[in-house]
């Protein structure tokens, strides 16, 4: 069994490897109770707590080129956005 952040060789998974989302929030824990339901909308960078009056947590975006990409995957949209760069289509 592997468990987050084992290591196997020279290639280390943790839940990013894995495809998992990761996002931060230090105000998090003070503001949600146990069993609290929370919304996370990865593309506008925030966080809703169900239930709550509160403005919605900053957090970090989705980078640009996470989840599902238009231009056909990673190594594509770079390639694009690069040949864009250099005024090709």
């Amino acid at each position: 069994m592997s468990l987050p952040g084992a290591s196997r060789g020279s290639f280390t998974a943790t839940p990013s490897t894995w495809g998992l989302p990761i996002f931060e929030s230090t105000e998090l824990w003070d503001r949600v109770a146990t069993g609290q339901s929370i919304e996370v909308d990865g593309d506008a960078g925030r966080i809703i707590i169900a239930g709550s009056e509160a403005e919605p947590l900053s957090i970090e975006p989705f980078p640009p080129y996470a989840g599902a990409d238009p231009d056909g995957g990673l190594m594509r949209h770079i390639a694009l956005k690069k040949q864009h760069a250099q005024g090709k289509k």
